[in-house]
């Protein structure tokens, strides 16, 4: 009798740790992500898998930037998934008539025009069909003012004819504008009342709270996470700087599984295999609907994907992220979000190795190194001049020149100023920097060589004149 309920207590305590409890180890789409994670070098890092009731799945390990151990608690900055915050705050104004989507964004904020025109509305924004380009240099910095007081020192971009999917940041800046100007508060206040109270989630919103609560991030440097301290940008809280816990995207995510009114906003096409709705992807995966979206600032890196045919959903958060490494965590992410709808597929290589970038630029920083060596001992032995050393000299010098300014002055023509590269790619700007100064050292003592040996071979021609 006593053996019998055992194994019936035994069964029970199984049952309750499968359908009530996190699943601390096994097998599961968030374990093998976690390792994933741990081979891509990231320190800290929490992925669920939930229901709308429950967690089905999760895997929490590593240290915050502060050596801290990463708990269910522990705020991670969420990146481009604050997309999806932004666009969820202005339906649900709009639902009570605060806003209008389909009124031009230059009704609500009248310094938009120069940027936008009369044309462009709020809904264009959300969709990313108002033509902006995405300019990185212009985001992603520490600036305590709101969007709406932003709006007017922003440099006039370039923009391409409405109506086609063309993703840009610079869209959720002019929508947190709208929010902001529509109901005459703080856009934190708006995200609190329309999100984070009806899902029940802990978002952070205000310069205050993330700087005392969220710890620093991690860039990586010659492939080691350097810990970083991530730069809070008011006017940049709808595209990137919303943050908060895995516990509190977790939440949001249910929320949005429960939200079925946002699943009916017009997507549009991508070009690239997905529709993109409010601040989300939608794509079908393994014969499944999935509505997705991935965010990164440097140091963090997250992911959110919804699965409303099976009431599911992923969030992962990770405390890791440089632009090179981009495509490895975005494989990862998209592996774990392709499992999670039950598409079997392999796992991607995410090894922690240095990319191709970062190879190349320390090679040409070697280059520079053997060749200032090898201009030292020339400098030394002071050849005699002639023609064709002026020549040589000369031909030397301009490439030096090529080659500094390209080092220098090069990422900024591609639309990534130094500042922009020293945030995203701290051991590539480094290197640049070690090369454009190579270039210049080399230059100059090409230069001092020539003139020396210049004269000298005229001293030289002098006294056999004179004998």
């Amino acid at each position: 009798m006593r053996a019998r309920w055992a194994v019936v207590g035994l069964i029970g305590l199984l049952t309750w740790a499968v359908t009530a409890g996190p699943v601390a180890a096994g097998t599961g789409v968030a374990v093998r992500t976690g390792h994933l994670l741990t081979d891509a070098g990231v320190p800290g890092y929490a992925v669920r898998i939930i229901r709308p009731d429950r967690i089905e799945e999760e895997a929490i390990g590593g240290v915050d930037g502060a050596g801290r151990p990463v708990t269910a608690s522990t705020p991670f900055v969420w990146g481009s998934v604050s997309k999806s915050v932004a666009a969820r705050t202005a339906l649900g104004l709009a639902g009570r008539g605060a806003l209008d989507l389909d009124a031009p964004v230059v009704a609500a904020v009248p310094a938009a025009r120069d940027r936008l025109g009369d044309e462009v509305t709020v809904r264009d924004l959300i969709r990313h069909t108002s033509g902006l380009p995405h300019d990185v240099s212009v985001t992603d910095v520490a600036r305590a003012g709101s969007a709406s007081s932003t709006i007017g020192t922003m440099p006039v971009p370039a923009r391409a004819p409405r109506g086609t999917f063309r993703y840009s940041s610079l869209n959720y800046v002019l929508l947190q504008a709208v929010i902001e100007a529509s109901t005459g508060a703080p856009y934190s206040a708006a995200v609190e009342s329309e999100v984070a109270v009806p899902a029940g989630a802990g978002i952070i919103a205000d310069a205050a709270t993330s700087a005392s609560r969220v710890p620093p991030g991690h860039v990586p440097f010659f492939t080691r996470p350097r810990v970083t301290v991530p730069a809070f940008d008011g006017a940049g809280l709808a595209y990137g700087y919303l943050a908060g816990s895995v516990d509190a995207l977790a939440r949001y995510a249910q929320w949005l599984v429960r939200d079925e009114g946002g699943r009916d906003f017009p997507t549009v096409p991508t070009g690239r295999g997905a529709d993109y709705g409010p601040g989300l992807y939608r794509e079908t995966i393994a014969g499944r609907e999935v509505w997705w979206h991935s965010g990164a600032v440097p140091g963090y890196f997250t992911h959110l994907a919804v699965f409303p045919e099976s009431g599911r959903a992923l969030v992962l958060v990770a405390n890791r992220y440089g632009e090179l490494e981009s495509d490895r965590l975005a494989a990862v992410a998209r592996h774990a979000m392709r499992a999670a709808a039950g598409d079997r597929t392999d796992p991607p290589d995410a090894g922690a190795g240095p990319s191709a970038v970062l190879v190349g630029t320390a090679a040409a920083a070697g280059l520079g190194a053997v060749a200032i060596g090898w201009a030292t001992v020339r400098f030394a032995r002071r050849r005699s001049a002639g023609t064709r050393a002026a020549g040589r000299t000369a031909f030397g010098v301009v490439l030096c020149g090529i080659a500094g300014a390209t080092a220098w002055f090069g990422p900024a023509s591609i639309g990534y100023p130094r500042p922009v590269l020293a945030r995203w790619v701290p051991d590539v700007a480094l290197l640049l920097t070690v090369l454009a100064a190579e270039a210049a050292a080399l230059a100059l003592l090409l230069l001092a060589g020539g003139v020396i040996r210049h004269r000298e071979g005229r001293a030289s021609r002098t006294g056999s004149a004179c004998s």
